[in-house]
């Protein structure tokens, strides 16, 4: 596959490169918030649910077949390949909510099977050090919504326009 510098979406990828950033800063520097918290981890768990529930809508409003181009097969062809693409990156993003909630699942049955003080510490902080990269991820949601529905108000003017001028 051919990458060339017009490909690149360098503002994603500094969103990306952003949160990992905050995640590892959190996961090094976050020790004393992290350690023990466990309110920390009963807000985050409640957090990824809902953002998981949003998520569902978001690839429900995006993927909706109504909101393909319309025109020819080819045109509804080219733009469901990039809603796919679009909707793949918001399962990925989905996939990380379930790991985010796995961890904190894991942290504590952990701190009920182990008195292993340490290793309890280290899933806690990576547990919340995803959930910050994730939440930071998060933010884009609302306007892929506003885009979905952008979209399908687009249209119906567009059709609107060509029945008036018929």
């Amino acid at each position: 596959m051919n990458v060339n510098s017009e490909s690149i979406d360098y503002r994603r990828v500094a969103f990306i490169l952003i949160g990992i950033a905050l995640g590892m800063i959190t996961l090094v520097f976050g020790d004393k918030l992290t350690t023990g918290n466990i309110e920390a981890l009963r807000i985050l768990v409640s957090i990824f649910t809902i953002l998981a529930g949003i998520m569902i809508a978001v690839i429900i409003a995006v993927g909706a077949p109504e909101n393909l181009f319309k025109g020819t097969w080819r045109i509804a062809k080219l733009h469901q390949w990039q809603k796919e693409i679009i909707i793949y990156r918001y399962i990925l993003l989905f996939y990380v909510y379930l790991v985010v909630i796995s961890l904190a699942f894991i942290s504590a049955l952990l701190a009920k099977v182990t008195t292993h003080s340490e290793l309890i510490s280290y899933v806690e902080r990576i547990t919340i050090s995803v959930g910050v990269s994730a939440l930071f991820w998060s933010f884009g949601l609302p306007a892929a919504i506003f885009r979905a529905q952008k979209e399908k108000m687009d249209q119906e003017v567009d059709r609107r326009m060509k029945e008036y001028h018929e």
